[in-house]
């Protein structure tokens, strides 16, 4: 393990010793907050670093903003430049969530431009912490928002030897899987060329170009080149290639995703037809009540509308997985199945008086 160590002109004077001895005291003693007071100047940061020489712990440096982020990241460069320190913050130099806006009736499209550099950045943060010990992070809000599976993404890493054999079209398949982008052309950040026996990719947590030559199947020379003059900046015994974006899935999780989404379209088409089915019951029910002057064919039509209802009910409950909408159908069927004894027997009644069945010849108010 690589030891954090301060190169600085400056030791710590005044009252900077007594405040570094009781900020160890207190991460020993397991104290969940403590707060460091001091002006403008008084060299807070220098005692936060002096802390972590001493610990000998990577930290997550927490600012507001991405500035003072900026401001606090160049100045433990500075304090640690035998050390990796890294700045993590939100890729976005502007975001425009989507919006509605009633009023006028507007639907404003989502926007958003991502600044490429501070994406670097953010791979690079990603790059240290898993293959380094010595690391600070310094970090804005962005740190505290999910980036994916740790787990899936360290499963993604493709560990390079010199002079071990690695068939080449698998490492092309695998690179395809962590998200890189093959480009014969020009290699650009994100991506791999492929000419021959021999393999160019610029990683995305980086600013030069891995070289691998194969001779065969077997890692012949792993080189580090500068991807504008091509001059060859170091040669390499092993090589580990991380995946090209944070949200990475191994295979075993794409398939079961894509079976649950094949479950719930099914679920979403079948409640579709279900409502709408139960759309053109409910209008023909509707209809026939405007239309015909038949009280039987009327209550039919009402007994049509109840059973459109009903098969709205058991597909939302099917489609929430809830029980409710059955358990209504059950009153409605109750109350239906009472509602056409008492409606038959009065159609019948009316109909052994009248001889009729037209609402038209109907007059109830008399006898």
């Amino acid at each position: 393990m690589s030891r954090f160590e301060v190169v600085s002109d400056f030791k710590p004077e005044g009252d900077q010793p007594k405040a570094i001895e009781k900020l160890r005291e207190g991460l020993n003693k397991g104290f969940d907050f403590q707060t460091l007071m001091g002006i403008t100047g008084s060299g807070k940061s220098a005692t936060i670093a002096w802390l972590i020489e001493e610990l000998q712990l990577p930290s997550l440096v927490l600012a507001p903003n991405k500035a003072l982020a900026a401001q606090l990241a160049n100045e433990f460069k500075q304090f640690f430049p035998k050390n990796r320190v890294e700045y993590f913050v939100s890729y976005y130099d502007y975001y425009q969530p989507e919006a509605y806006v009633p009023r006028s009736d507007t639907f404003i499209e989502k926007d958003a431009n991502i600044n490429e550099e501070i994406d670097r950045l953010r791979h690079s943060a990603t790059s240290a912490l898993l293959m380094r010990d010595d690391v600070i992070v310094v970090s804005s809000v962005s740190c505290i928002y999910g980036l994916g599976s740790p787990k899936e993404y360290r499963n993604k890493i493709i560990p390079i030897i010199k002079n071990k054999e690695f068939d080449l079209d698998t490492l092309l398949t695998k690179l395809i899987k962590q998200q890189y982008i093959r480009n014969d052309l020009v290699v650009s950040r994100g991506s791999f060329r492929l000419k021959g026996d021999t393999l160019d990719i610029f990683p995305v947590y980086e600013e030069t170009i891995y070289r691998i030559e194969f001779f065969g199947d077997e890692v012949e020379s792993i080189l580090r080149i500068d991807p504008v003059t091509g001059e060859i900046l170091e040669k390499l015994n092993e090589l580990a290639i991380l995946p090209a974006s944070h949200y990475v899935s191994s295979d075993d999780t794409i398939k079961h995703a894509l079976e649950k989404i094949e479950i719930d379209m099914d679920i979403q088409i079948t409640t579709d037809w279900y409502l709408t089915l139960a759309a053109i019951l409910f209008s023909i029910g509707a209809i026939g009540m405007m239309v015909r002057k038949n009280v039987l064919i009327m209550f039919m039509c009402v007994e049509l509308m109840l059973n459109a209802v009903n098969l709205t009910f058991v597909a939302a409950s099917r489609h929430f997985g809830s029980s409710d909408g059955q358990v209504a159908v059950l009153f409605i069927l109750v109350v239906a199945a009472a509602e056409v004894v008492v409606g038959l027997a009065i159609i019948v009644s009316i109909f052994s008086k009248k001889q009729s069945a037209s609402v038209d010849d109907l007059s109830l108010s008399r006898g």
